[in-house]
């Protein structure tokens, strides 16, 4: 996405983990370890649970890259697959595939 410079935003509670380039412009993001000011080119993983809010300090180009295991086009149902609306529904998930993962 290009998100211009000035403009402040808040992202998705993103479930799996994600990879994130920056490939042009500077933004400060707030994460769970808090602000880091990004200058492109800048590349990092993301773990599942994550979510960040940024101000970009100039126009900026963020890609998230998201495993897409079974090749979905539609929009709609890969931000429901990959995203969580809340916290709670991001726990709910973990502990499902933390039963599934020691069940026999």
């Amino acid at each position: 996405m290009t998100i211009p410079a000035g403009c402040v935003l808040v992202g998705y509670i993103h479930i799996y983990p994600c990879v994130n380039i920056v490939s042009k412009g500077e933004i400060t993001i707030a994460m769970e370890d808090g602000l880091r000011r990004i200058k492109a080119p800048f590349t990092m993983v993301s773990n599942g649970g994550s979510k960040k809010a940024g101000y970009a300090h100039e126009e900026t180009i963020w890609t998230t890259i998201h495993a897409n295991f079974e090749n979905l086009t539609d929009v709609e149902e890969l931000e429901h697959i990959l995203t969580a609306d809340s916290y709670d529904d991001f726990l709910i998930f973990s502990k499902a595939i933390l039963r599934m993962k020691e069940a026999p």
